[in-house]
C-alpha cells in the first residue's frame, strides 16, 4: 500500500536503486522498520532508538558522576 511506496521512495532518494522490498515481522524491533539494501543497514526500529538513548544516558551519568567526584575532591583540598 501507500507505506510500502514511500518506503520504497526513500530507498530510491537515498541509493539511486529500485527497491524490492520483502517485508518480515519481527516483533524484537518493537516498532518502526530496517532496511537494508545490499551492505547499508537503514535502521529506524524503535529498539534501536531507545538503545541509543540508553547509551546516551549512561554516557551523561558516567560524566556527571565523575565531575562530581572531581569536584568533592577539589573541595577537600
Amino acid at each position: 500500500g501507500a507505506e510500502r511506496e514511500r518506503v520504497a521512495a526513500a530507498v530510491r532518494r537515498r541509493t539511486g536503486l529500485e527497491a524490492r522490498l520483502i517485508e518480515r515481522i519481527d516483533p524484537s524491533l518493537l516498532g518502526g522498520l530496517v532496511v537494508r539494501v545490499r551492505d547499508s543497514k537503514f535502521d529506524s526500529s524503535l529498539r534501536t532508538r531507545l538503545e541509543r538513548m540508553r547509551h546516551a544516558l549512561l554516557e551523561r551519568a558516567t560524566r556527571e558522576i565523575i565531575q562530581g567526584r572531581t569536584q568533592l575532591s577539589e573541595e577537600k583540598r
